[in-house]
């Protein structure tokens, strides 16, 4: 029997076998489903007793490490005395090794079986928001916020634990920018109290924010004042326009401004503080070149990287339909009436009529054999 061991976890099973029916489903007659629990041989196997002809039957098995190896052991060796053609699309969850380990090497000789490793949704998407968030490798990111909606729902697990919940505020602060742009981030509170953090920050706290993975290869360093006597004696002046007496109730409008004029001249001399907004603004323009708002983008419903490939993960439905018409070859009557309709010129306002006759000169120039008469009648209701 020829066997597809699969690594996958338990919640891909439902869409690896629509895909495997999608692709094979003039292939496959009937499929059986054996879920975690079985343990009725006979049950699984009276399924297929009445099963004949050319179409092969398709037995999957979820989670095969949870049945016991008793049961797989008797399914397998059931299996190859039924007449008809079965194909075994076996599910683990965790190692292969686990299935393996449970059956017989008699049993393991019979499946001809081929191993595959089915994408885990931990690992795309790891793979996605490393690509995607930290240190991307292009500067022009088109990406849909419908679909990191999409992929934050899909991949992303409510195990609650602290990896998965730092990924899903990575990708819903990324949402936020695809949907709001940058400015929607800088003007909330959270975003001006980081500021606010950072101007407070240790040296030594600034280094190890600046070698996170997500802005270490952008090369933004910290750059710390000079430490001499006269960047010291400047930062003591700096600090005695803070040190007046304390304001009283009686304070006037004018002193106000004068004390406000005063914290302002204090921090222009700063070197500290001057240092840490320059590195802030650095970091922003990394935001800025990389997270745009969708909304100002033409074609949303791509995922382009740089200017020469393009990469369909919103696909745009009408461009599918045109392009798998244009790909059925000069032989085929639907890429045939898509082209005459393209040579038309304007070819939005062209008489159905006029593209017609084209196209049925066309079809009989491509040699098709088909009456003329018969073509030319499908656009009776045009004269």
């Amino acid at each position: 029997m020829k066997t597809a061991i699969v690594q996958c976890s338990a919640a891909d099973v439902n869409r690896l076998i629509d895909g495997v029916l999608g692709r094979m489903n003039r292939e496959i007659g009937e499929h059986v489903v054996v879920k975690s629990g079985q343990a009725d041989i006979h049950e699984v196997v009276s399924k297929f007793e009445g099963c004949s002809g050319k179409r092969k039957q398709l037995l999957v098995i979820e989670q095969a490490e949870s049945l016991s190896s008793q049961f797989l052991n008797g399914l397998f060796y059931s299996l190859p005395s039924l007449r008809c053609d079965i194909i075994v699309l076996l599910c683990v969850s965790t190692k292969q090794i686990m299935f393996t380990s449970r059956v017989s090497r008699r049993c393991l000789a019979l499946l001809h079986a081929r191993r595959f490793l089915f994408s885990l949704s931990p690992e795309v998407f790891y793979n996605l928001v490393t690509n995607v968030l930290f240190n991307p490798s292009f500067t022009d990111l088109r990406l849909q916020a419908g679909f990191l909606r999409f992929i934050r729902s899909t991949l992303l697990t409510n195990d609650f634990s602290e990896s998965k919940e730092r990924d899903s505020e990575l990708i819903a602060l990324h949402e936020h920018v695809q949907a709001a742009g940058f400015l929607g981030i800088a003007n909330s509170s959270k975003y001006r109290d980081w500021t606010q953090s950072v101007s407070r920050m240790s040296e030594v706290d600034i280094k190890r924010m600046m070698n996170h993975e997500g802005i270490h290869g952008y090369n933004i360093k910290l750059e710390v004042p000079d430490q001499s006597d006269a960047a010291v004696q400047r930062e003591a002046d700096s600090g005695k326009l803070l040190s007046p007496k304390p304001l009283t109730e009686k304070t006037s409008v004018l002193q106000l401004k004068n004390k406000m004029k005063e914290i302002i001249a204090a921090r222009q001399l700063n070197p500290q503080l001057l240092a840490r907004q320059r590195l802030i603004r650095e970091i922003e323009i990394i935001l800025r070149s990389v997270l745009r708002p969708f909304t100002t983008i033409p074609y949303s419903g791509l995922f382009l990287f740089g200017d020469e490939s393009v990469r369909f993960l919103a696909p745009n439905v009408t461009c599918e339909v045109e392009r798998s018409m244009l790909c059925q070859g000069e032989q085929h009557p639907l890429g045939i009436a898509l082209r005459t309709l393209v040579e038309q010129g304007r070819w939005k306002t062209v008489s159905l009529m006029e593209w017609g006759k084209s196209f049925v000169e066309d079809m009989m120039t491509k040699g098709l054999a088909m009456d003329k008469k018969r073509l030319e009648s499908i656009f009776f209701a045009c004269e």
